[in-house]
């Protein structure tokens, strides 16, 4: 956009837009207000000028709003930060307005064709933008209100003429009236008939309109082909080029910059003044920086190379080489996932979801007494969580974070809106197992139905926080007895390398110290249960094994790492458990380890063995391998506590990748690639 060499364009443009929208306007003819009956210019201009509008809404609620060095910085970072405050909810009143203007002028029928226009180019043109700028940006939203407005006037002008020929077809005797002696040669009569149905443009002043309207946008897309573009945005001829080819361009960019700047025009400023050289150093950096941003929106890049070409990208920055740990491995996971150099993670949705196991139960009820804790716990943390005075309740409101929990297996829950994905509440599951899971020492612990069901209602979360713009979900899960379910899962999956005493630990228990005769009692259950299900356990596969086993919060989990992968959302992970339910997620798709951040070293020795074994999933499908977790700090309340802690880390990963200057920047010059 600051490419002074499209203002050739932009000029042309401009002009063939004024014209087609006064020649349009013209042959509307004179304004007539008539009760959703309306013609002519003036009601067009009232509907076209609200409706076109409303597409700059639906770009910025769905694209990433793209930051750009120059003057309007600052707005444009302020816009980066504040997409959020275009909610669904302003969208939709937008929308309301809309409707309600487009029928008092035209009626409930052509006000819906008007908004499935406005749809269609909102769309059209989002997607244009993510490909050829990573997102929209303010420059991009005002022209594409004006191209929608033009298309509107089309689309109102063509309402009157399709009615004609519609009517035409339907109620004559007959659609053409052959002549019996015409042929090719008789021009008469081939006029005669296509003017006896009422489709002869050249007397109809508004499909004439049309027709010129056309050729217009045909023309002008002709002469920007054979004129070509500038070679400022790079998109364009990324299917064609290499990331090799991608930096010799910017390059060579950089250099026809510098080159610029020499000119004798400029030789009034002091060579070495703070002004110019912040001038060059920016001109270094934009083309460093639209290289990777070159690769990162290339839709024929896999994310192996996206995350590469954004290391690269932070290993640039002002700083040691790898100074930032972890923080450096989340900043470019979370670029490629997003493609942008600019990346935002300012909407973050907490999932927790909640269920009881069946073998936490008393014996007396068939259970095995798994924990130091009675099930009805989980009962009582979910009504905390409800109520807002939970652990993860605090610390959500303390990282502005918004809470969802979603029982799927708590017993003696109370009723609650079913299905209820809406940000900041407690639903209960329509899939939701109602005693929970079964003991898995005596029998399998759900149903292969119930465990696709879970693991839906996981899916069906995260589809819903992303649609409502969650830029990063924190994963978190309730269940008292679910580190021994864990620890059993972890052992089946990891087979015979793997003993229950090397998975096994305290857990949640009732003192400071871990209670021995509670880790005894617990590796005993897992040895039970693998002993009960020996047979099965040698030829079943990971979601046989997860249907064995248990729990039904873990395999939300699943479910909802499954979607957020497929949907391109980052999520931090928990503790042990949620690290269990990653490596399930991982066997049973390697490319959930794309979004994973892992938040907290647990004290549960089995978290290591589970990270171990991710991190050589993802070596063998050649994808970027997760960095240590980011906090030991004996984290092991659960409930996404340590991942809700870590959301600052993320974001402070994100801002660094935003506004940290390159090491070029500092020393004044060169290739800060």
């Amino acid at each position: 956009m600051t490419d002074t060499r499209l203002g050739t364009y932009g000029c042309v443009v401009l002009v063939l837009y004024i014209c087609t929208k006064l020649g349009l306007q013209t042959v509307l003819g004179v304004s007539s207000y008539i009760w959703m009956d309306c013609t002519g210019a003036g009601p067009a201009m009232i509907v076209t000028h609200t409706m076109a509008r409303w597409v700059a809404a639906i770009m910025v609620r769905t694209r990433n709003y793209v930051e750009e060095a120059g003057p309007k910085q600052p707005f444009y970072r302020f816009m980066i930060h504040a997409k959020h405050l275009v909610s669904w909810a302003r969208v939709g009143f937008g929308l309301c307005t809309c409707f309600i203007v487009a029928t008092i002028c035209y009626g409930p029928a052509v006000a819906i064709a008007l908004l499935t226009v406005v749809v269609g180019m909102g769309y059209l043109a989002g997607a244009y933008g993510a490909y050829v700028l990573g997102g929209v940006m303010g420059d991009f939203l005002g022209a594409s209100i004006c191209i929608t407005e033009i298309v509107l006037y089309a689309s109102i002008l063509s309402k009157d003429s399709a009615s004609k020929c519609l009517r035409s077809w339907l109620f004559k005797d007959t659609w053409i009236q052959w002549n019996a002696s015409f042929c090719w040669k008789d021009v008469s009569a081939f006029s005669f008939c296509i003017t006896d149905t009422g489709l002869n443009f050249l007397e109809d002043d508004r499909a004439f309109a049309l027709v010129r309207f056309t050729t217009v946008i045909f023309l002008t897309i002709l002469w920007s082909k054979s004129v070509g573009c500038p070679n400022v945005v790079l998109n364009d001829t990324l299917n064609s080029l290499n990331a090799e080819d991608v930096v010799a361009a910017t390059s060579d960019l950089v250099q026809s910059h510098s080159a610029v700047e020499e000119l004798p025009g400029d030789s009034d400023r002091e060579p070495n003044s703070g002004k110019s050289k912040q001038h060059n150093t920016d001109s270094v950096k934009n083309g460093s920086w639209m290289a990777g941003q070159g690769i990162l929106t290339n839709p024929e890049v896999g994310f192996s190379t996206r995350y590469k070409k954004a290391r690269e990208y932070v290993d640039s920055l002002a700083k040691p080489m790898g100074s930032l740990g972890t923080l450096e491995d989340w900043a470019a996971r979370i670029a490629a996932l997003q493609r942008t150099l600019v990346p935002s993670v300012a909407n973050v949705t907490c999932l927790i979801f909640a269920a009881d196991h069946g073998m936490a139960a008393d014996a007396e009820q068939g259970g095995e007494g798994c924990s130091s804790y009675p099930q009805t716990v989980t009962r009582s943390i979910l009504d905390g969580l409800k109520r807002g005075v939970a652990g993860a309740s605090v610390l959500a409101r303390a990282n502005k974070v918004h809470l969802k929990v979603i029982d799927l297996g708590v017993l003696d829950a109370k009723p609650l809106p079913e299905n209820n994905h809406s940000i900041d509440g407690v639903a209960v599951s329509k899939y939701k197992l109602p005693n929970g899971t079964r003991n898995a020492c005596q029998c399998a612990a759900m149903t292969l139905e119930e465990t696709n069901g879970c693991m839906q209602e996981g899916k069906d979360a995260v589809r819903s926080c992303h649609f409502q713009g969650c830029q990063l979900l924190v994963f978190g899960e309730v269940g008292i007895g679910n580190t021994t379910t864990s620890s059993l899962l972890l052992a089946a999956i990891m087979g015979g390398s793997c003993s229950a005493a090397s998975v096994c630990d305290g857990g949640a228990t009732l003192g400071r110290a871990v209670d021995e005769a509670a880790v005894q009692k617990k590796i005993d259950i897992v040895e039970k249960a693998l002993s009960f299900h020996r047979e099965t356990l040698r030829t079943a596969d990971v979601m046989s094994i997860l249907t064995l086993v248990g729990g039904a919060e873990i395999a939300a989990l699943v479910g909802a790492m499954q979607e957020a992968s497929r949907l391109d959302v980052p999520f931090l992970v928990d503790g042990f458990i949620v690290t269990v339910a990653a490596l399930v997620a991982v066997c049973l798709d390697p490319q959930c380890c794309r979004g994973m951040l892992f938040a907290s070293r647990s004290p549960e020795r089995g978290q290591g063995i589970a990270l171990q074994k991710i991190r050589e999933i993802a070596v063998e499908g050649n994808l970027p391998v997760p960095a240590e977790p980011a906090l030991s700090m004996g984290l092991r309340m659960g409930e996404g506590s340590a991942a809700l802690l870590a959301v600052p880390i993320v974001q402070s990963a994100t801002a660094m990748l935003r506004e940290m200057a390159t090491i070029q920047d500092i020393l004044g010059g060169g290739d800060s690639r």
